[in-house]
């Protein structure tokens, strides 16, 4: 009897050793994926910030912005890699953070579904089983994707939807004489092994060109 005690004693200490260890590597892997996909949206705001204003502000010919209709900024994902982001209409109110429901997409957003290896020896980006966007991220507005998203997802890897505004405070003001707005909120899975967990976070810059006098 003395030794059953002992045993039962002892599986219940490790079972809960394991479920400490189990749970330490969740807030990990979780903490990972924030810094991951914070170094990842800054890397597009930072393109965004450094494009010439004709660019990011869709410029006519004429000197004033289009931002009512979405583009495409052609940002990158190495000196080689094109992996542009297409904007969201600034007619497209931005919504708050609070308001937001992480995972699904608000009406008249476009995404920007992305996919990224975080594992250094994998090939390209096939990390794990290939699997769908419908399945990977299924409340985000198929309707809407971008043409930048991408059209496999892996099971292992990071997942991200962003969304990105210009703004003009002027309306229909030129180049030279306003200054914009530059909004991001960007979206990220975990998998804590049990179920997915949507985490989102925004990023606001402002550009600006400097008349000459």
């Amino acid at each position: 009897m003395e030794t059953m005690f002992a045993l039962a004693i002892l599986t219940m200490l490790l079972g809960g050793l394991v479920s400490t260890m189990i749970q330490s590597r969740r807030l990990t892997e979780g903490s990972i994926d924030r810094m991951l996909a914070s170094v990842i949206a800054q890397s597009y705001m930072e393109q965004i910030k450094a494009m010439q204003i004709s660019i990011m502000a869709n410029q006519t010919s004429a000197g004033a912005a289009q931002l009512t209709a979405s583009f495409s900024l052609p940002t990158q994902a190495s000196q080689t890699v094109s992996d542009p982001l297409s904007t969201t209409p600034s007619t497209v109110s931005i919504p708050a953070l609070s308001a937001l429901t992480a995972g699904t997409t608000p009406t008249g957003v476009i995404d920007n579904l992305k996919d990224f290896n975080p594992n250094a020896n994998g090939v390209g980006t096939s990390n794990g089983v290939a699997s769908t966007w419908a399945l990977t991220w299924p409340n985000a507005t198929s309707a809407g994707w971008s043409s930048a998203t991408a059209a496999t997802p892996y099971a292992n890897d990071l997942h991200m939807n962003i969304w990105v505004w210009i703004t003009d405070p002027n309306t229909g003001g030129t180049l030279a004489n306003t200054a914009y707005g530059i909004t991001m909120i960007y979206t990220w899975q975990v998998n804590d092994g049990f179920r997915i967990h949507y985490f989102a976070d925004e990023l606001h810059a402002i550009r600006s060109i400097v008349p000459s006098f």
